[in-house]
């Protein structure tokens, strides 16, 4: 019965320059990035190199070295050693073009070199079975260079974040010093030569102990903000309702200030670190408090409902889990527009002046970052004049294991 190897050797033998025709068209009808690379040279150039290259596999498959060669090739393109080549402009799905190119190659002249069925038969599925190979080994071996470059880039990124966070913890620590002394002097300049400065004295003053207060809140928010990716705290199996009373105590003064109305739905117990929760709520209801509408008292509303994983498409492995709490804090605020939604989660990202509203631009990346800490994600729904939604949107339980307030108590 004839055979691959037979049809390989007639092919070189008596339709070489044909077939080398066939496959430089195959080349440019595919648009192969290896065509491309040489797209400058002559034509007689490109149609000697598509003949050699030929020739050569025939003589390979004649042999029975056409598949150890093959992976010779793909393991010389994974060390970047293919002659006249560059692994940063060939990659291995490109060599897998050629081996296509071969493979359709051959199987165009196989009617002039058999019409026994079983013999064709049985020649397409040795070229099958060759192509299936080559085509697994190049692929594996992409994944394997690739998973190496993506944990490369992703350790490197995991050592820059790292640099970043102690760079802004330390620098944010070592600026409380002189700012304590620049507000401790103002506050001597102001009560002893208060009368002697004049007006224009004490205005300068004035303006520079305002800048110092403001420095000092930017360094504390810098400081928390720091922390949230330093410290690492246990996550506990907390009722949420618990943890947003705790944060709307913090912030009576303003609630009671403002007139506010903030109405709480019944909220589920979930795995959370229950004071960057805390946290977390006291920064959007405090901003629903700050950006209201002048002369409409606020209100907010929390509820919370639990959502199966599978509710949820195109969630990542990474975070993904059986069922998740999303929670939803409405107000009745100024709004912004919806072009604005995920610019407000960058730190000192501010929508307004500070002369309208006070703060440092950073409390909702705080958010977002307390969020990524607990592998869920926030997302924000707004109109100007018809308030904010904030969802967000956390696992019930996390994937360690976390302790039951009860389990502490005792």
């Amino acid at each position: 019965m004839k055979s691959l190897k037979e049809l390989a050797v007639f092919i070189r033998d008596h339709y070489l320059e044909e077939a080398g025709n066939i496959n430089l068209q195959l080349a440019r009808e595919m648009n192969t990035p290896l065509l491309q690379l040489f797209a400058h040279l002559p034509e007689e150039q490109l149609q000697a190199m598509s003949n050699e290259g030929l020739r050569e596999f025939f003589t390979l498959v004649e042999h029975g070295a056409h598949i150890r060669k093959a992976e010779e090739s793909i393991e010389q393109w994974e060390r970047d050693e293919l002659p006249g080549l560059s692994r940063s402009n060939v990659d291995v799905s490109d060599l897998v073009y050629v081996y296509a190119g071969q493979k359709q190659t051959v199987l165009h002249f196989l009617p002039y070199f058999t019409s026994d069925v079983t013999e064709a038969i049985a020649i397409v599925a040795e070229l099958e079975h060759y192509y299936t190979q080559v085509q697994n080994m190049a692929f594996h071996t992409m994944i394997k260079i690739y998973s190496e470059e993506l944990k490369q880039k992703n350790d490197e990124l995991l050592r820059s974040n790292t640099e970043l966070e102690q760079f802004a913890y330390v620098s944010s620590h070592d600026l409380q010093e002189p700012l304590r002394k620049i507000r401790a002097f103002g506050d001597r300049l102001a009560d002893k030569y208060s009368q002697t400065l004049g007006d224009d004295g004490r205005m300068y003053i004035s303006i520079m102990q305002n800048a110092a207060s403001r420095m000092h809140v930017l360094i504390n928010d810098l400081l928390k903000f720091s922390r949230l990716s330093k410290d690492k705290e246990v996550f506990t199996c907390s009722p949420l309702n618990s943890i947003v009373d705790d944060s709307l105590s913090d912030l009576e003064i303003s609630i009671d200030q403002t007139q506010a109305v903030v109405r709480v739905g019944k909220l589920p117990s979930v795995d959370v670190i229950p004071g960057q929760m805390r946290q977390l709520f006291q920064n959007i209801i405090s901003n629903a408090l700050k950006f209201h509408r002048p002369d409409v008292p606020p209100v907010v509303e929390i509820n919370a409902e639990i959502l199966p994983g599978r509710s949820l498409p195109g969630l990542s492995p990474l975070r993904a889990a059986s069922s998740f709490c999303r929670i939803y804090i409405r107000d009745n605020g100024i709004g912004f527009k919806e072009q604005y939604a995920e610019r407000i989660f960058v730190v000192f990202q501010r929508l307004h002046g500070r002369k309208e509203y006070q703060g440092t631009g950073i409390g909702l990346a705080v958010c977002k970052k307390i969020v990524d800490n607990h592998h869920g994600f926030i997302t924000a729904i707004s109109k100007e004049d018809e308030g904010s939604t904030f969802v967000i949107t956390i696992p019930v339980k996390q994937n360690n294991e976390s302790k039951s307030q009860t389990d502490q108590e005792s």
